[in-house]
């Protein structure tokens, strides 16, 4: 998986990151945690890499947040307190992490 339906912008990327990130959430019992962190990871790519006027970016963002809550769930976790942006990345939940 690793990025393919994240490369392209538009319709078709909002698509297919929806219908994983439904697939995911459908699955959460047996879905492997890293599946869904590659979804968050993709889905805050394209929200955060587009701009104001990119059609369907509410949407895009919202799937976002809920790809995170999903991985949260799963006992992964996404920056620790006192990092910024550039520096955060997904790992264990750990007493400092950002949930």
């Amino acid at each position: 998986m690793k990025g393919i339906f994240f490369q392209q912008k538009g319709v078709t990327a909002i698509v297919a990151a929806f219908i994983l990130l439904c697939s995911a959430l459908a699955k959460a019992q047996t879905q492997p945690a890293d599946d869904i962190v590659e979804i968050a990871r993709g889905l805050n790519g394209l929200c955060r890499g587009s701009s104001g006027d990119t059609p369907h970016l509410d949407l895009i963002c919202d799937l976002r947040d809920k790809a995170f809550r999903a991985a949260t769930k799963r006992g992964y976790c996404y920056g620790k307190k006192g990092q910024f942006g550039a520096q955060m990345e997904w790992h264990r939940c750990t007493n400092d992490s950002l949930r």
